[in-house]
C-alpha cells in the first residue's frame, strides 16, 4: 500500500464500498472489489485477491459512474429548430418623370453640366435638375453645387469658343434676300453667281444704280488679228438701291453683291447682308465650321 500511495500522489482516495464482483473489458474478474482511488488514466482496486491497477479504458462502461472524478455522460441537448426564414421583398427603385418616362432600378452615378447622370436597368441617362421629380429632390441636393460649377465652366468655355469663331469669320458670310448664305472668302466680279465686294464708279440709274467696274481681258482675235489684251468696263446694275448722294460719280465700294450676268459686259447685282453675330454663330454650328 505504501507503493500505491506514492504512485498516485495527489490522487483523491475515494474508497467505494462495493460488495459485488466486476469483470473488466479485458476479462479480469475482481470479487468483492473496492475502488481505492485513481486518476483519469488508472484506478486502484482492492479485491479478494489483493490490490490491482486497472486502466480506466478497461473499466466496464456501465460502471463508469463508480470511478473517481467521473461524471455520467449527460444527454446532449436537442438542437434548437431553425427559425423560419422570412423573405422580404425590396420594392423596385423607380424614377418617374413628368412625361411618364420611367427609369427602373436607377442609381445616381455622377454629374455633368447638363444635370444628374443615372444608370438604370436599360442603360444610362442624364436628367436636367429642373426635370427631376419633386418627390425625390432630396436625393440630388448633395450634387446641386457641383452641377452649377460644371455649368459655369461650360458656359465660360462656350463664350471663349464663340469669341474665337467671331474673330475668325466676322464679315465672311452674307445672306441674300432669298435666304441663301454665301461665303465671301474669295471671288472676282466677272464670275456669274459669285458673291463679292464690288468697287467702281457709282451712277444713279432709275430706281437703282449702276456700278461701272474696269475689267481687263483679251479680245477674241481672228486669223488676221491676233488676240490682244484689252480693257473694258463692266456695268453692274443694282435694282432698287438708294445710295447717299455723295457716293455717286465716285469710285466706291458698293458693299457685297451677288452677280448675275445679263449681257456681254453687263451684270445685275443683288446686295447681300452680312450675317449678324447670332446668325453667324448659328450658321457656323449648323455646318460645324471652324471645329
Amino acid at each position: 500500500m505504501k507503493f500505491l500511495s506514492t504512485l498516485w500522489g495527489v490522487t483523491i482516495l475515494a474508497a467505494t464500498m462495493c460488495a459485488a464482483d466486476i469483470v473488466t473489458k479485458s476479462g479480469e474478474v475482481f470479487k468483492n472489489y473496492q475502488i481505492l482511488g485513481g486518476n483519469e488514466v488508472r484506478i486502484v482496486v482492492s479485491h479478494d485477491g489483493g490490490d490491482s491497477v486497472v486502466l480506466v479504458e478497461d473499466w466496464p462502461d456501465d460502471r463508469r459512474d463508480e470511478l473517481p472524478g467521473q461524471k455520467p455522460e449527460e444527454e446532449a441537448a436537442p438542437e434548437p429548430e431553425p427559425e423560419p426564414v422570412v423573405e422580404f421583398k425590396v420594392p423596385p427603385r423607380i424614377l418617374t418623370m413628368a412625361d411618364g418616362r420611367e427609369y427602373r432600378e436607377y442609381q445616381i452615378s455622377g454629374t455633368s453640366a447638363d444635370g444628374v447622370v443615372v444608370i438604370h436597368e436599360s442603360g444610362m441617362a442624364t436628367i436636367p435638375v429642373e426635370e427631376w421629380p419633386q418627390d425625390k429632390l432630396q436625393e440630388i441636393v448633395p450634387y446641386l453645387e457641383e452641377i452649377q460649377s460644371l455649368k459655369k465652366e461650360q458656359e465660360a468655355a462656350k463664350e471663349k469658343e464663340e469669341e474665337v469663331l467671331l474673330a475668325r469669320y466676322a464679315g465672311r458670310f452674307a445672306k441674300s434676300t432669298n435666304g441663301r448664305v454665301y461665303d465671301l472668302g474669295a471671288g472676282a466680279p466677272s464670275v456669274p453667281g459669285q458673291a463679292v465686294p464690288v468697287t467702281g464708279i457709282l451712277e444713279k440709274s432709275g430706281t437703282g444704280a449702276v456700278v461701272k467696274v474696269p475689267v481687263e481681258g483679251y479680245s477674241s482675235g481672228d486669223a488676221m488679228t491676233p488676240a490682244q489684251r484689252v480693257q473694258y468696263t463692266v456695268s453692274i446694275r443694282i435694282e432698287k438701291a438708294d445710295f447717299p448722294k455723295e457716293m455717286y460719280g465716285k469710285n466706291t465700294t458698293v458693299g457685297v453683291l451677288l452677280l448675275q450676268q445679263t449681257g456681254a459686259a453687263e451684270y445685275q447685282a443683288e446686295q447681300l447682308k452680312p450675317l449678324e453675330q447670332e446668325e453667324l454663330l448659328q450658321f457656323l454650328r449648323q455646318y460645324r465650321i471652324g471645329r
